[in-house]
């Protein structure tokens, strides 16, 4: 798990605790609801990791938690910027281009000289 994962999970989880502290028990059935839609976003970001999609699933979450505002969404936000900014960070490693010369053209016999 990554450190952008790491702290995307910590701040869902400090939402999620927040919400607990502030409400109380009354608030277990909506972090019941919080807590499964992280685990269907976790499971489809798993499936997806490295793709343009990826990145398109994780910037849907951003506007997602202001549309869900009534169900304190805005608590969750930071945690999915982190999401988008670690999609964005797998999506560019998966396409930088490799620095060094393959073997076979290294070994080719070709000479300049």
């Amino acid at each position: 798990m990554s450190n952008l994962a790491k702290v995307g999970a910590a701040l869902f989880v400090a939402a999620e605790l927040a919400i607990f502290v502030f409400i109380g028990v009354d608030s277990l059935s909506l972090l019941a609801g919080w807590a499964l839609a992280a685990v269907i976003v976790g499971l489809c970001g798993w499936l997806i990791r490295r793709t343009t999609l990826g990145v398109v699933g994780a910037a849907l979450l951003i506007p997602a938690c202001l549309v869900l505002v009534t169900w304190l969404g805005l608590f969750f936000l930071p945690s999915a910027v982190v999401l988008l900014v670690s999609a964005v960070r797998s999506q560019r490693r998966q396409l930088s281009v490799p620095t060094t010369i393959p073997h076979h053209a290294q070994t080719s016999g070709l000479s300049c000289g």
